[in-house]
C-alpha cells in the first residue's frame, strides 16, 4: 500500500492569448504523501500558484488549458473526472488558502455566513450543531472571541485575522490535502510568523497533508519536509528540506538561498539575482536559467537539461552540479 495521496505527473498547462498558446507549466512531476508538508519555491511568474490551482481545475478555462498529465488523488486521476466529482472534491477533501485574504473574502457576508459555505455543500447539520462547527473552527484558528467574530465583516478585521478566517474556511471539512498558496503575502513579518506557526500547530495536531507555495525560502525551512524549485514553468530541484539547505545543488536555488537577509552579513549588500524569469517559453532552447547563471557553460545555452534523479526523493536538472557542490 502506498503513502503517497497527491501522485503529479507530466503536468503541462498553457494560456491561451491572442498571440497564441503560451506554456506556463511545463512536464510538471511532483507528489505529496500523507501527512507530509511539501514545499513549491520560486520567484513570481514561474508557474507554482497556476499548478497548485490546476490540481482541481479551478483555473478559468479559457484562458488555461491543461495539456498534458495526471493529478491522481488517493488513486483517482482528477484530471479524467467530470466538474460534478470536482464539486465535491472541493472545500472537502482538498481545501485551498488563497493569497491575499482581503481579495478572497466577499466584503458584503458576514465571517460566519463565508466559513459555512463548505460545511452547507458537504455536510447536512442542524443550526445548532453548524455553529457550534463555525465556533470550534474560530478556536481551532487562535481568533479570540470566535461567536462574536462569526458576525463581523472582513472589512472589521486585521490582514492577520482574515487570514486566520481563510484558513477556518479551508478546515472546516478536515481535508486531506491543504493547499497553501502564498499564505502569508502582503502580511508583516511578524504576523507570517505567526501563520505559518498556525499552519505547522494544525499540520501536526490534524495530521493532515499540505502544499505550500511561495516565493520566499526564509519561510520555509522550518515548516516543510520536501522542497520542490520551480522555475520557468519547470522543476529545477527537489530535495529533503534539511538537505536542500545544507547542500544545494542547482545554481537557482543556490542564488535563491544566497538571497536570503543574514544577520551574519548585516553590513553587506544584499544578493540579487541578476535578470528575470522568461517570459514566453514556447521555443526556448537550452537552460532555462542560463543567461541569469553564473555558472553557466557553452553547451548550457543549447542542450535543455534533463531532470537528473540522484537518489529516490533528490533531482537536479543542471549536468554540472557535481563540480559546484
Amino acid at each position: 500500500m502506498t503513502d503517497t495521496l497527491l501522485d503529479v505527473k507530466d503536468l503541462k498547462i498553457a494560456f491561451q492569448t491572442l498571440w497564441g498558446v503560451n506554456t506556463v507549466v511545463d512536464k510538471v512531476d511532483f507528489c505529496v504523501d500523507n501527512k507530509e508538508v511539501v514545499a513549491f519555491v520560486g520567484e513570481s511568474g514561474c508557474g507554482k500558484s497556476v499548478t497548485a490551482m490546476s490540481l482541481t481545475r479551478i483555473m478559468p478555462s479559457p484562458p488555461a488549458r491543461i495539456l498534458e498529465g495526471s493529478v491522481v488523488f488517493n488513486g483517482v486521476d482528477l484530471l479524467r473526472k467530470s466538474e460534478k466529482y470536482l464539486r465535491g472534491i472541493r472545500g472537502k477533501d482538498i481545501s485551498y488558502i488563497f493569497q491575499e485574504p482581503s481579495l478572497a473574502l466577499n466584503p458584503v457576508y458576514s465571517i460566519g455566513n463565508q466559513i459555512a459555505e463548505s460545511m452547507k455543500i458537504h455536510k447536512n447539520l442542524s443550526k445548532g450543531e453548524m455553529e457550534d462547527a463555525l465556533i470550534k473552527s474560530l478556536n481551532d484558528v487562535l481568533i479570540p472571541e470566535p461567536k462574536d467574530r462569526l458576525k463581523s465583516y472582513p472589512h472589521q478585521l486585521s490582514g492577520g485575522m482574515k487570514q486566520r478566517v481563510m484558513i477556518a474556511m479551508a478546515l472546516m471539512c478536515e481535508p486531506k490535502l491543504l493547499i497553501a498558496d502564498e499564505p502569508t503575502t502582503a502580511l508583516d513579518v511578524t504576523v507570517q510568523r505567526e501563520i505559518l506557526n498556525l499552519l505547522k500547530h494544525l499540520h501536526e495536531t490534524k495530521g493532515m497533508s499540505i502544499l505550500l507555495t511561495t516565493h520566499d525560502f526564509g519561510i520555509v525551512q522550518n515548516i516543510s519536509h520536501r522542497i520542490y524549485v520551480m522555475y520557468a514553468g519547470e522543476v529545477v530541484e527537489t530535495s529533503s528540506t534539511e538537505e536542500l539547505f545544507k547542500n544545494p545543488k542547482h545554481p537557482y536555488t543556490k542564488a535563491l538561498l544566497g538571497s536570503i537577509p543574514c544577520r551574519a552579513r548585516r553590513a553587506e549588500k544584499l544578493n540579487s539575482i541578476p535578470g528575470e524569469v522568461p517570459k514566453k517559453l514556447d521555443g526556448l532552447e537550452g537552460c532555462r536559467f542560463a543567461n541569469r547563471c553564473e555558472f553557466v557553460q557553452d553547451d548550457c545555452r543549447r542542450t535543455h537539461p534533463e531532470l537528473e534523479k540522484i537518489n529516490e526523493r533528490t533531482s537536479v536538472r543542471c549536468p554540472y552540479w557535481k563540480s559546484l557542490i
